[in-house]
C-alpha cells in the first residue's frame, strides 16, 4: 500500500523538474540548530536577517541549485 504525502510533490514538466525542499530535520542537523528553528526560518515567523536564517536560505539556495545541475547532468547522460 502507498501513501501519498502532499508536502513532499515532485512536479516534472516539460523541461523543468522542481525538486522538494530537504526536511527541516536534515538541514537542523547539518546547521546545528533545532528544527523548529528551521520550520519557523522558512515559514516567515522568524526573519531571515538573523545568522541563523541566512545560513538556511543559505542553504536551501545552495541545495535547489546544485540539486538542478545534478538533473540536468542525469538527463545528458540518461537518454532513451
Amino acid at each position: 500500500m502507498r501513501i501519498k504525502n502532499n508536502n513532499n510533490k515532485t512536479i516534472c514538466t516539460k523541461n523543468n523538474i522542481e525538486v522538494p525542499p530537504v526536511a527541516a530535520k536534515h538541514v537542523a542537523t547539518v546547521l546545528g540548530c533545532s528544527e523548529s528553528s528551521v520550520k519557523k526560518v522558512r515559514t516567515g515567523n522568524r526573519t531571515d536577517a538573523t545568522l541563523l536564517g541566512q545560513k538556511v536560505k543559505l542553504f536551501d539556495e545552495m541545495y535547489e541549485a546544485g540539486s538542478s545541475v545534478l538533473i540536468q547532468e542525469l538527463v545528458k547522460h540518461i537518454k532513451f
